[in-house]
């Protein structure tokens, strides 16, 4: 997955087919490579019925895909974010998208010796 620019100077995340499919806001960046939401906060996984009061499960924000179940899902933890009123959700694939832009990235900076080993943080499903 190559990554292009956006104009404010984030980044989005292609697919396979060149569409894109994440997008990353300028700046930011997790200790723990948690998905981004579109508040700035990191969204949390946990199961799809965990995410909302009443557990009906999600609708991700980033494909329409919905999950129900125990199914893992990314969930932003401030359900009443003026920018997202209502909630903001990834599907498992949308947030393992950017988890493995991430990991790509950080492995590119060790073969090429550009990180620091204190700086390199993982987080596997």
């Amino acid at each position: 997955e190559n990554p292009t620019s956006t104009t404010d100077g984030g980044i989005i995340i292609l697919d396979e087919d060149g569409n894109p499919a994440l997008s990353i806001p300028k700046g930011y960046f997790s200790e723990e490579n948690k998905p981004p939401c579109i508040c700035g906060r990191e969204l949390e996984q946990c199961a799809a019925n965990k995410a909302y009061k009443g557990g009906g499960g999600i609708g991700c924000d980033n494909c329409g895909k919905s999950c129900s179940g125990d199914v893992p899902v990314f969930h932003c933890p401030d359900v009443k974010s003026s920018i997202h009123d209502g909630g903001y959700d990834l599907c498992f694939d949308c947030g393992w998208r950017y988890i493995e832009y991430k990991m790509d990235e950080q492995s590119m900076a060790l073969t090429m010796g550009n990180s620091n080993d204190n700086d390199i943080s993982m987080l596997a499903p």
